[in-house]
């Protein structure tokens, strides 16, 4: 059966996945790239850029299990309830898996909505102090899923929610 998936998002130690003041020209807002300086050096983000070499790590291993699906990876916006969005998303998938992207409002919504079946969190040892948090209102999650922490000689944890 096809999986609903989160991978790589990136959050600081207080919990916020962007900082504050999000625009076109600073999706991060004041987070800036501090939430993915751990992406960076990894083998998985050079190929994307183009270039060779990159850390081999346990980073680029999570970053690597995200990059393209079989079959390909297409990406649809939608203005939907996270129900609704993944009906289409999993009609359009054919079977596949789902990966759901966004910022820390949809992730937040799916998971409330009890539509996440496995996650990859990265905790980035970082305090932002403002933006959006990922966890608000999410009490008692770690009730549905099984959970397994990683941590990272750059500093970062892997934090992966499994479905019960």
């Amino acid at each position: 059966m096809s999986q609903v998936r989160v991978h790589n998002f990136s959050v600081s130690l207080d919990g916020f996945g962007t900082g504050e003041g999000q625009s076109l020209e600073a999706p991060f807002g004041h987070a800036v790239t501090r939430l993915h300086e751990w992406f960076f050096p990894t083998r998985t983000f050079r190929a994307m850029q183009g270039q060779p070499g990159g850390s081999t790590g346990i980073d680029d291993a999570f970053a690597s299990a995200a990059v393209q699906m079989n079959g390909g990876t297409t990406f649809h916006f939608l203005d939907a309830s996270p129900a609704q969005a993944l009906a289409q998303a999993r009609q359009a998938a054919a079977g596949g898996d789902v990966r759901i992207g966004g910022g820390p409002a949809t992730i937040r919504e799916f998971l409330a909505a009890g539509l996440i079946d496995y996650a990859h969190i990265v905790v980035v040892p970082i305090v932002l102090g403002r933006g959006e948090r990922l966890w608000d209102g999410l009490e008692g999650l770690e009730e549905h899923f099984q959970i397994e922490a990683v941590h990272s000689p750059s500093g970062v944890t892997h934090v992966t929610f499994s479905r019960r």
